[in-house]
């Protein structure tokens, strides 16, 4: 869904959606998120009619949300705010300890909620959630300023569960310690693009940059008007990110650097985000083993999980 498509649909809370979270298996219905600027954090979610745009159900604290594969139950991420007693006065705004994370497992399309677990994160907020397509596993992705990091959620007759020791590798210490095996899967940016899983439910994917700027040494030029823009390249040979697959069936997880050759003065296109030159779409999985990623070079590229 491109940009232009988001006018079509209802504001949230006074704010027009800029990203698609997931689809409903009957095409119907959309899971769309918007950028607030509520007292508490800024994502939240909400469902419209793809064909009208009419806002159809907006539950209140929820940040991200997804159908699970029958479309029969809805998961969400639910957010609560209380004040604690002991705030410094001095601090105005929240405090990250002052928030909880809630999985709700809801039917639909009448939402009842069914069965719920609590999720914890190292530090950050909820970003985006994803469901397996084998309905047993949630990825909730979190956000900081400068780190982020995947969650897992196993979800069973018994209801959901936060898993705690999902047994991956480490590539960047945890944040406030853990042990080499705690906490889910952490990342030292905050430059990530949306996960996904293979068709099979066996892989997740997930891109990720380090430098908001990768392609020139300058972090900006100037228009005619003084205006900052986006530096134009030299040119040369540059590695826009790294892709992240993690199987899960084995626990394992292998990186694989994107490199592009850029042409003297490409630059990004604008964005109205400010995410210029940034990853942001899920991998699109052709089978069980190959996918694409469409880079802010305007080139897709194919990648495989096992070369």
């Amino acid at each position: 869904m491109t940009e232009n498509n988001f006018a079509h649909f209802a504001p949230l809370h006074g704010e027009r959606p800029f990203v698609m979270l997931d689809s409903h298996p009957n095409g119907r219905y959309v899971a769309l998120q918007v950028v607030t600027y509520l007292e508490t954090t800024c994502n939240r979610a909400a469902v419209w009619d793809r064909d009208t745009g009419k806002l159809e159900w907006a539950p209140e604290g929820v940040s991200a949300l997804a159908w699970m594969p029958s479309g029969e139950h809805v998961a969400f991420i639910h957010e609560k705010y209380e004040h604690a007693p002991d705030h410094p006065a001095i601090i105005v705004t929240p405090l990250q300890s002052e928030f909880t994370y809630t999985l709700v497992l809801a039917t639909w399309p009448e939402p009842r909620s069914i069965a719920s677990c609590s999720v914890d994160f190292p530090m950050g907020w909820p970003t985006d959630l994803v469901v397996s397509p084998r309905g047993d596993l949630a990825v909730v992705e979190w956000n900081d300023q400068g780190e982020s990091g995947l969650e897992f959620v196993a979800i069973t007759a018994d209801g959901p569960q936060q898993i705690a020791h999902p047994g991956l590798p480490h590539i960047a210490p945890l944040v406030n310690g853990g042990g080499i095996d705690g906490g889910g899967f952490l990342l030292t940016t905050n430059l990530t693009a949306r996960p996904g899983f293979s068709p099979d439910g066996r892989y997740i994917v997930l891109a990720w940059q380090n430098e908001w700027v990768w392609w020139s040494q300058r972090y900006y030029d100037v228009d005619a008007d003084g205006n900052e823009i986006a530096p134009a390249s030299p040119g040369g040979e540059y590695t826009i990110g790294t892709v992240s697959i993690i199987d899960w069936q084995e626990r394992t997880h292998r990186m694989v650097p994107i490199v592009e050759a850029i042409p003297i003065g490409w630059r990004p296109d604008p964005r109205s985000d400010g995410g210029e030159g940034l990853i942001t779409d899920p991998p699109d999985f052709l089978d069980s083993e190959h996918f694409t990623l469409a880079l802010p070079t305007g080139v897709v590229r194919r990648f495989s999980v096992n070369e």
